[in-house]
């Protein structure tokens, strides 16, 4: 359509400025259609843990929206892991979405990821919803929920 009234860009890297303003008018709309008391209001969410100089040891990247959380990367230095952090992120992350009325977490992973995939290991109630080989290949990538 060589008329159109508009041109579409593509944004690699785009700026917090244009993210918020996706982000805003996705939910603008989902306000409209079910209200805004529903749709809540969309937020990221950073959890950082940190070593005792103060050093950031582990993470973990969030986005809440219409009372789910959507865990979007979770990481832990290898140096630490087995020492707790990955227990602490976790059962921060659990606080913090039930205190925010979330009723899921979902999260999407490579099966070679060790940190969503350690959740999905340690907890019993978090569900694989499926998954996708060669996703490319030769990696899967894995679907993952919890019910909060």
């Amino acid at each position: 359509m060589t008329n159109a009234p508009f041109i579409v860009d593509t944004v690699l890297d785009p700026t917090r400025e244009d993210i918020a303003m996706h982000t805003m008018q996705v939910w603008l709309h989902a306000a409209k259609k079910i209200g805004s008391k529903t749709v809540g209001t969309p937020r990221q969410v950073s959890f950082v843990a940190r070593g005792a100089d103060g050093g950031i040891v582990g993470g973990l990247l969030a986005k809440l929206q219409m009372k789910v959380l959507y865990i979007e990367s979770a990481w832990v230095n290898p140096e630490f892991q087995r020492s707790g952090v990955g227990v602490s992120l976790r059962e921060q992350v659990f606080a913090f979405a039930k205190a925010n009325d979330c009723e899921y977490l979902l999260a999407t992973s490579y099966e070679f990821y060790d940190a969503i995939n350690y959740l999905a290991k340690t907890d019993p109630e978090v569900e694989i919803l499926g998954q996708i080989e060669n996703c490319p290949s030769p990696y899967t990538l894995v679907f993952l929920k919890r019910k909060l």
